[in-house]
């Protein structure tokens, strides 16, 4: 349950800030796209089982709803399908949370600043005028 929540938590994250003009890390459209797949290699290997007991989750609700909708027509118990689709939504929710009230206003605080410094020092550097 934790590795679905963490995984989509990091995905969403790091698509938000991403996609965002304002937030972005780059306006390289290489680079934005190397920070999201790495964002998503990452996430994919928190939920994958491979050197752990962790679960292997899809990370994306649509393939957890397919998933457990094609389970349900095939007669295939799958009793514990509803942890892929719960906590990954879980985790998107968190994202977007901690994005709108907590990314978004830490960057416009450290962009007003600077902008507040960068003005005290050209008002500090300019010369008085000599007649």
């Amino acid at each position: 349950m934790i590795s679905e929540v963490l995984g989509s938590f990091i995905l969403v994250l790091i698509y938000l800030t991403q996609t965002e003009e304002k937030y972005k890390l780059s306006s390289d459209a290489a680079i934005t796209l190397l920070i999201i797949s790495g964002s998503y290699a990452m996430a994919m290997a928190l939920s994958s089982g491979y050197g752990h007991h962790w679960s292997v989750s899809p990370l994306n609700p649509a393939i957890a709803l397919s998933t457990i909708t094609f389970a349900f027509f095939d007669g295939t118990s799958m009793d514990w399908a509803w942890i892929y689709l719960t906590f990954s939504w879980l985790g998107a929710l968190l994202a977007v949370l901690m994005f709108e009230l907590g990314f978004k206003k830490a960057q416009d605080a450290v962009q007003t600043r600077q902008e507040d410094e960068a003005i005290e020092e050209a008002v500090d550097s300019e010369q008085p005028m000599i007649e």
